[in-house]
């Protein structure tokens, strides 16, 4: 089923933008979670379904949170991130417990 509201959800501009919030985007270590995860500013980097973005991988973490930051100054480019979507679509599809 293909949802075409989806750029509505996600508050996309008609380029397929949105409004940057964030000034710094960094990779963080959880030592409680035994996983490395994406700030921006200072803040977890949560999937669309609002679950926090954990990686195994520190080289992961920072190839996501590079994606981030270098977005432009003004606009996010979802369509610039592949780690991000793969990273974030592989976390809300797989439940919690196997």
């Amino acid at each position: 089923v293909v949802d075409d509201n989806v750029g509505a959800k996600l508050n996309l501009r008609e380029d397929g933008t949105s409004q940057r919030f964030y000034r710094r985007a960094g990779v963080q270590y959880q030592g409680n979670a035994k996983a490395y995860v994406v700030t921006l500013d200072g803040s977890v980097l949560r999937t669309p379904a609002r679950r926090p973005l954990t990686f195994a991988s520190q080289t992961l973490a920072q190839a996501v949170a590079a994606e981030w930051e270098y977005q432009d100054a003004r606009a996010i480019r979802p369509f610039t991130m592949p780690l991000m979507a793969i990273s974030s679509t592989s976390v809300d599809r797989t439940p919690y417990m196997r």
